[in-house]
């Protein structure tokens, strides 16, 4: 991921934060928006959702939607 040229530093960050979270059983990261916004500095609501979309597009993980519409399980896609 590291070697991406397409990603950003911030969806960098975000990603590797959400990589710390993973379970080594299930594969998948459980971690909320709010905890992302609270140890991720310089994030915010919008900035997730967008980050979210775009690695989605890229291929790097994956969400399943949670509470109120928002995704709370990331899983990391090898490549």
């Amino acid at each position: 991921m590291s070697h991406d040229e397409q990603l950003k530093d911030g969806q960098f960050r975000i990603a590797f934060r959400v990589a710390q979270s993973v379970n080594a059983k299930t594969g998948w990261a459980e971690i909320s928006d709010d905890a992302l916004m609270d140890e991720v500095l310089r994030t915010e609501e919008k900035k997730l959702r967008t980050c979210r979309r775009d690695l989605e597009r890229l291929g790097w993980w994956r969400t399943i939607e949670g509470e109120r519409g928002r995704p709370t399980l990331c899983f990391g896609v090898q490549l």
